[in-house]
């Protein structure tokens, strides 16, 4: 008699077939959390000052002022 009771369920036990699951799970972004700089300080003012002075040695006028301390204290005169 207990055999006509039976429910024939694919599932394996313990499994939850009733569960959601979200479909887009695994489009979801990680975690947020903090990511320490891998660069070093010297690397950074290596590669900061590299830059300055490609800007330094640049043909454009408006990117090599930026760092001409007469320009800038002329600039700041006008501007005030």
């Amino acid at each position: 008699m207990s055999e006509e009771f039976v429910i024939d369920n694919f599932a394996s036990p313990g499994t939850q077939w009733y569960a959601v699951k979200d479909p887009y799970e695994k489009d979801l972004a990680d975690k947020p959390g903090l990511v320490r700089s891998t660069v070093t300080r010297k690397e950074r003012n290596q590669e900061r000052r590299k830059t300055r002075e490609e800007q330094k040695a640049s043909p454009y006028l408006q990117v090599s002022l930026q760092h001409n301390k007469a320009y800038q204290k002329k600039l700041k005169a006008i501007l005030k």
